[in-house]
This record gives structure tokens, C-alpha cells and sequence, in this order.
């Protein structure tokens, strides 16, 4: 487990620059895991450097760093040794069921939302008619979404957008692209975007799509009272059962929540994996063309940190890409490292 936690968070390529949060496109010189590597160790924002999290984060990367030399099939083989392909291969089985059509189309309810009651957009006539001019631009944008579109009866004109969220990843990507670089151009600033997915944040709460019942996860004393913990397991059940991802908290002995420090200290560094994250594809398209905050709102960033939150939880946290070794450039998961501290 600890060669397996090695490969993979050494693996890692920060979603953020150092200034600002959320996700970025690769550097282009990155070409080799060990140039990423670097990238990754430099960028990474730490936490305090006199912190109990910052030591066991130093502490951490450290023991990566010295058995950095593991494959990625020594990975694959001992996280998931019944797979053989591996949760990091494009072969793999399917580790989560196929991306609901509840969940995605509740998601892009969430965003809508969210534009509206930011006043970015006066009404959803307004939106859709500016999204609408965009999504027919982005069909080539995403390998098999035209033909997708031909078979669901498309002729070129105004794209369904019904037909989006039916159950296709690569439609459902594309149209929550779409409209997130619709939206984009209405947040200037990186207050704006904060506050917007922030807002997508709360209304995908509010409308259940994470588990209707997560408030009854919250506690006064988070330090002796670990119903926090149960429900961001119960957060990361409710993605999967969605097809959003496979979120596991910490790999093998790292990243996980030492409990007796967590009781003493009240600080903790928390690492949460998501693989085969269905929304990958959406996700990089934004940050290829730099709309990093906004990507944040596909991420499940702002979902964990509500949920700590509610617990007198302070929460810091940075979203990086877990890369797929085997072909390339080819990140297909998440890492997301909680920096906690109680209130």
C-alpha cells in the first residue's frame, strides 16, 4: 500500500498555479512523470509551516518521495488486485456505475441556478439563448458527441438539450462545458467565480443530489465526535451510486485521518481520491482555456468543505489531477488535500 500511495500522489499534477484555486491545463513542458513531479512539489500550496498538518504533510512526501521507484502496475496490483487492468488504465473495469441522468441533469439545474441567483443572467431564456449559441460550436469539441446527436434524431440546428443529460458522459460533458464557458464570461473576477460555484455548491445540497439527509452528519465537537467523518463517507457513497466517481479517503496508510492527533491537536491533513471522475472531460476543457475557478464547479471541492463547515470545521483545501501513467497525459481522477483544523 505505501509503494501504491507513492506512485499515485507522486503522480499528482496541481489543478492550481499558486494564486488561485481550481484546475489548470498542463504546462507544456511537462511531458515526463519526473518533470510533473517536480511541477507538483513546487506549486503545491502547504499549509502553515509551524502546523502539526504541515509536518505530517512534509512527512508524508517525504516517504512517497523515497519509494517513488514502484510502477504504476505495482499500484494497480496492490489497490485493486482483482482488476488486473488497474483503476489507473484505460482498460479498467468500471469502478462506478454509468453517470445517472438524475444526477447530471440535477447538476446543470444546480449551475442554472446558481447563474440566476448570482444575477449573472436576468432569466434561463437569457442563458439558454447564449448557450445555445455556444453548444453547436462545441459538438466537435468531444470525440462521438455529433454522431450521439445524429442518433438521438439532430439535424444540425439548436442542439436538445434534453438529450444532453439522458445518460451519455460525452454529451453530458459537453453540454456542462457548455454552459459553464456561457456562464464564464459574466464572472470577471476571481471573487465572482468563487461565490458561483460556491452557489452550485449549496443548491446541489439543496436538491439532494448528494444524499438527502448529510445535515444529520453534523456535530459541535468535531474533535470527539466523529459524525463528520461518517458523513463524508457517506458523501463519497452518494457520488459513486451517482456515477460521478470512486472516492476513497486516504490510500493504503497515507492520507488518512490520524484520529488520536485529531483528538489532541484538533488539526489534521486529509487527503480524498476520486477515480474514473466522469467529468474529466468537461473539466480540462475549461482549464484549457484557463476558466479554472469555474471547473471548481464540477469538482466535489466545495461539497466537502460545506460538509466540514457544518461541523465547526475550518477547511483549507486544493484540488490536484491524478494522472493515468499508462498513456501519456491522460489524468482521469482527482485528489483533493483537506488542510482541517477545529473551530
Amino acid at each position: 500500500h505505501a509503494a501504491a500511495a507513492s506512485v499515485i500522489a507522486l503522480a499528482m499534477v496541481p489543478l492550481c498555479d499558486g494564486f488561485s484555486s481550481g484546475l489548470r491545463a498542463p504546462a507544456p513542458w511537462a511531458t515526463t512523470t519526473a518533470h510533473r513531479c517536480a511541477a507538483s512539489s513546487l506549486r503545491m500550496q502547504a499549509p502553515a509551516p509551524n502546523s502539526g498538518a504541515s509536518r505530517r504533510l512534509g512527512g508524508l512526501f517525504w516517504a512517497l518521495h523515497s519509494s517513488f521507484k514502484a510502477s504504476i502496475e505495482v499500484v494497480d496490483s496492490i489497490l485493486y488486485p482483482d482488476l488486473r487492468t488497474g483503476v489507473t488504465g484505460s482498460t479498467k473495469k468500471e469502478l462506478r456505475g454509468p453517470l445517472q441522468p438524475e444526477f447530471t441533469k440535477g447538476l446543470a439545474a444546480a449551475i442554472q441556478e446558481a447563474a440566476l441567483e448570482e444575477k449573472l443572467f436576468a432569466s434561463e431564456s437569457e442563458l439558454a439563448e447564449a448557450e445555445q449559441l455556444y453548444v453547436r460550436k462545441c459538438v466537435t469539441f468531444f470525440p462521438g458527441a455529433q454522431d450521439q446527436l445524429k442518433v438521438a434524431g439532430w439535424d444540425g440546428g439548436a442542439v436538445p438539450w434534453s438529450t444532453l443529460w439522458e445518460g451519455s458522459e460525452v454529451l453530458a460533458n459537453m453540454g456542462l462545458y457548455a454552459r459553464l464557458h456561457t456562464i464564464s464570461g459574466r464572472t470577471p473576477s476571481p471573487k465572482s467565480r468563487l461565490q458561483f460555484s460556491q452557489a452550485v455548491s449549496r443548491n446541489v445540497m439543496k436538491r439532494g443530489l448528494v444524499g438527502a439527509e448529510l445535515d444529520r452528519y453534523s456535530t459541535k465537537d468535531p474533535r470527539n465526535d466523529l459524525l463528520w467523518l461518517d458523513g463524508l463517507k457517506s458523501l463519497l457513497a452518494s457520488l459513486q451510486l451517482a456515477g460521478y466517481a470512486v472516492g476513497t479517503i486516504g490510500e493504503g496508510k497515507y492520507g488518512k485521518l490520524d484520529e488520536l492527533e485529531w483528538r489532541e491537536d484538533g488539526e489534521a491533513s486529509v487527503q480524498v481520491f476520486f477515480y474514473d471522475y466522469a467529468l474529466i472531460d468537461a473539466a480540462q476543457a475549461l482549464a484549457g482555456e484557463a476558466q479554472n475557478d469555474l471547473a471548481a464547479a464540477l469538482l466535489p471541492t466545495q461539497l466537502i468543505a460545506s460538509l466540514l463547515r457544518a461541523s465547526n470545521i475550518q477547511v483549507s483545501a486544493e484540488d490536484f489531477y491524478i494522472e493515468n501513467t499508462k498513456n501519456g497525459y491522460r489524468p482521469d481522477g482527482i485528489v483533493v488535500q483537506l488542510n482541517l483544523q477545529a473551530a
